[in-house]
């Protein structure tokens, strides 16, 4: 007997130790850059320094072959064919104290999946990516103690059975997920700076 994934999310988590000296240079200049640029406000719904929509002056050249392996590596695990994709931008967020990411998508018209990179972060101080639930099964069995006994909320297994996940990371881990799965980040406590960079993978016509 085999039990398969139905209408399953494929994530992938990998952990990438990148060169030091690959990290320590773009450490610094998304750094100078956030000093530069901290002030500007985000036309998004939350309070956190990111680069998607402009003062984004950061060369991500050394980064995106890395990556980019990482995918392809992601692509034939899931059992896809053979096929064009670019990165359709990369940006970085810095949470400090305070800050937060909403619920949010990258939903687009060519947006295929969509990725963060733990660039800096502490999972003991740092908030986690929150991924939530796109069915409405769990609504039917969240409020059922017999459920609750038999599923875990830590579980990944389990999560079809919950309104959200916290995914366990680590820093210099590589996550990819479905552009159109709903996910944000809890308000920081630590005063110590979460830095991730982002992307959107996309379909070549």
């Amino acid at each position: 007997m085999v039990i398969e994934n139905l209408f399953a999310t494929k994530i992938w988590k990998r952990n990438i130790s990148l060169d030091d000296d690959i990290r320590k240079n773009i450490l610094e200049q998304i750094e100078q850059n956030y000093q530069k640029h901290k002030k500007s406000t985000s036309e998004w719904d939350c309070n956190v320094h990111s680069s998607c929509r402009g003062n984004n002056d950061i060369d991500y050249s050394d980064v995106v072959p890395i990556l980019a392996r990482e995918y392809q590596k992601f692509s034939i695990s899931v059992g896809m064919e053979q096929h064009q994709y670019f990165f359709e931008n990369l940006w970085y967020n810095y949470y400090v104290r305070g800050s937060n990411q909403e619920y949010h998508t990258h939903l687009s018209d060519s947006s295929l999946y969509s990725a963060v990179y733990f660039l800096k972060y502490d999972k003991e101080v740092h908030p986690p990516l929150t991924f939530y639930n796109q069915s409405n099964t769990y609504l039917y069995y969240s409020g059922k103690e017999s459920t609750k006994r038999l599923y875990s909320h830590t579980n990944i297994e389990h999560s079809n059975m919950f309104g959200s996940y916290n995914l366990e990371a680590s820093e210099g881990d590589f996550v990819i997920f479905p552009s159109s799965l709903p996910h944000g980040v809890f308000i920081q406590t630590s005063d110590e700076p979460r830095i991730t960079i982002s992307l959107n993978i996309s379909l070549q016509n």
